[in-house]
């Protein structure tokens, strides 16, 4: 069979045997109860293995070089980093592609005569595959982006929890806070009270509502004695007005 092979602009002369293809790695695993099963790897690169005769005088073969001269490119090409171009040509097959010399080894069966093998592996160029993701309109409202908050130097963290402090304060001892526009001072022990708005009547349910600048009413709610003694004078009144008109003697009146 005849051969041309030319790896990085040097001609392989004196070939005689040429073994290549590709594989992949298969790996087994132990399915429990149910024995192995493969598991396929990527394939690997196409490899060549190239058996030739080389001498260092021409004894008739065509595309001939001086051994020596072919190692040395050989060495020239295995120090390189970039790829060579690799043409395969026999009576059934024709390829080129891009590939690295993996390697070279000689073995001198008579003087000047050498049984070389050439290892050749194919190039594959490193890529980043990219593809255009579809849009798909999300279910749900976006999420809100939270509301930035600045602060100042008369709105701190401390000052806000001051005023908080200050707001508790007032809702445990508010009958000793005297109240804005009420026209005076609740004191402990004065009864009930109630804290209202002064333009409106609306009670103050939680003491920390309170504005600044706001005017408000405090009233108290009279206890027991005091009613029973508003009440008591009001049926003296009705009893006085009431003898003053019915004369004595009269059915009804005082006897």
């Amino acid at each position: 069979m005849t051969y041309y092979i030319n790896l990085g602009g040097i001609i392989i002369y004196g070939v005689q045997n040429v073994d290549d293809g590709k594989d992949r790695e298969i790996t087994a695993y132990d399915g429990i109860g149910q024995g192995n099963f493969p598991v396929s790897e990527s394939p690997k690169l196409h490899t060549w293995t190239i058996e030739c005769e080389m001498t260092e005088k021409n004894i008739g073969a065509p595309n001939w070089s001086a051994a020596s001269r072919v190692f040395a490119a050989f060495e020239a090409l295995l120090n390189a980093t970039d790829p060579s171009r690799f043409i395969f040509v026999s009576d059934n097959r024709n390829e080129s592609m891009s590939g690295y010399l993996a390697g070279y080894s000689k073995k001198e069966k008579y003087p000047g005569t050498y049984d070389v093998t050439i290892r050749v592996t194919e190039y594959k160029a490193a890529g980043v595959k990219t593809t255009a993701v579809p849009y798909i309109k999300r279910p749900g409202k976006a999420p809100t982006i939270p509301k930035t908050v600045t602060f100042n130097s008369k709105t701190t963290p401390y000052s806000l929890a001051q005023k908080q402090s200050k707001a508790n304060a007032f809702a445990s001892s508010v009958t000793k806070t005297t109240v804005s526009g009420g026209g005076g001072s609740a004191s402990k022990g004065a009864g009930v009270g109630r804290v209202s708005v002064k333009s409106t009547g609306k009670p103050v349910i939680n003491p920390a509502t309170l504005k600044d600048g706001e005017a408000y009413s405090y009233s108290v709610a009279k206890k027991a004695p005091e009613i029973y003694s508003g009440v008591k004078s009001a049926f003296d009144a009705i009893k006085s007005a009431f003898s003053k008109w019915v004369p004595k003697g009269s059915i009804g009146g005082n006897n």
